[in-house]
């Protein structure tokens, strides 16, 4: 409790979901190893479409919403299903280690020099 030395049991699970409209460089303070271990990296980088639809999401959400809604709760059964567990495929795994070595060059170019 704020301004107490009461202690407040808790019992979860801190998952972090983080999104960025920048590439990304970590500080990994020495544990690359940690960050490797905890990772999941999606790029979500695409074009721009040509031809932009306006109010897109009213559109499709109005014409598809139970379809997006069922899509969305197979998604969550799968999920479940692995017990929460993300396999990463090989390119997953390349992108977190260029992310890794991106975010390492600075120290390793030190350790060089």
């Amino acid at each position: 409790m704020k301004y107490g030395n009461d202690k407040v049991p808790l019992h979860c699970n801190f998952n972090v979901l983080m999104t960025s409209n920048c590439h990304l460089t970590l500080n990994l303070q020495g544990d690359r190893a940690a960050y490797e271990r905890r990772i999941c990296l999606l790029r979500c980088g695409r074009q721009t479409p040509k031809h932009i639809i306006p109010k897109f999401c009213e559109i499709l959400v109005a014409l598809e919403a139970s379809g997006i809604a069922n899509f969305a709760l197979d998604g969550l059964k799968a999920d479940m299903a692995r017990e929460w567990m993300f396999p990463l495929t090989a390119k997953h795994r390349c992108y977190i280690e260029d992310l890794l070595c991106e975010s390492e060059s600075v120290n390793a170019l030190y350790e060089i020099v």
